[in-house]
């Protein structure tokens, strides 16, 4: 058996060295350069009547939670950083009143920055 008619076989294509074609699949059919949705973007889930509305809101959304992550990793590493510099006065720095009112605070905060961009 020569090695290209070995190599068809193990990827699934008949014995006699041809491909098997037959399908409805377009390549390049997923709005790549069209600007218009066939039957074949509708299959795969890529809808094109999404609200201007909604896609804002869910930017907006992901871009909040976001802004909270990093100010959250920049609290922990401040808290992480008075535990080493400061172990003794650590349990009377951070509390947990203090803990859930800097949590509420950055909540808010993000909150407050992302409204800016629906200012008009």
């Amino acid at each position: 058996m020569s090695r290209s008619l070995m190599i068809s076989t193990l990827a699934g294509y008949p014995m006699n060295g041809t491909a098997d074609n037959e399908t409805d699949f377009v390549y390049g059919s997923e709005l790549q350069g069209r600007g218009y949705a066939t039957t074949t973007d509708l299959v795969f889930g890529q809808t094109t009547n999404i609200p201007p509305t909604l896609g804002i809101f869910v930017y907006q959304l992901s871009y909040t939670f976001a802004y909270i992550q990093c100010v959250m990793n920049l609290t922990i590493a401040l808290n992480r950083s008075v535990a080493v510099w400061l172990p003794l006065r650590y349990k009377a720095i951070f509390n947990k009143k203090l803990c859930i009112f800097v949590a509420i605070f950055i909540c808010c905060q993000a909150l407050c920055v992302v409204t800016l961009y629906f200012s008009e």
